[in-house]
């Protein structure tokens, strides 16, 4: 209960409540025991933050941090600080726990069933594809593709002869 009392009354110091709040906290200060006394303590702890002087950095303290960062020695590969030892031993943990579970899991399925459900059987028409296309369009496909192998070699020669 004496937080939301200490609550409220910083907000009626900080001047954050609503106005019909501000008053009731007003009028609850000026009346209750309790409320006065906790009102008296953060006064008085405020006026000794408001004395305190906030301390700043120097000038130079940025330049000053990245100098000793450029000083510092940069650390190894992370393949040098992680044993590979221990990498190894959790991924062979892994391996064998779904091992496990899968042999688990095949001794106890049951291959038979007895519940007497039938697939039922299902065909495809048949697909005729290649009988909507004629010669002409196969010979068009063929020569394109002639075309297109041609100029692949040809980037790949001139790039042959260019890198020596």
């Amino acid at each position: 209960m004496s937080q939301l009392i200490e609550q409220r009354v910083w907000d009626y110091i900080d001047r954050t409540l609503p106005e019909n709040e501000h008053q009731a906290v007003k009028a609850l200060i000026e009346n209750d025991e309790q409320y006065s006394e906790i009102y008296a303590q953060l006064i008085e702890l405020q006026q000794s933050l408001n004395v305190l002087d906030l301390e700043e950095p120097s000038m130079r303290f940025t330049a000053n941090v990245m100098e000793q960062v450029k000083i510092s020695p940069a650390p190894g590969s992370v393949s040098s600080i992680v044993n590979k030892n221990i990498v190894r031993g959790i991924g062979l943990f892994f391996i064998l726990t779904i091992s496990a579970l899968l042999v688990m899991l095949f001794a106890n399925l049951q291959w038979q069933s007895d519940s007497g459900f039938e697939v039922p059987e299902f065909k495809l028409p048949a697909i005729t594809l290649f009988s909507k296309i004629n010669k002409s369009v196969l010979w068009g496909f063929l020569f394109a593709d002639v075309i297109l192998g041609l100029y692949l070699v040809d980037g790949w020669l001139r790039k042959r002869l260019f890198h020596k």
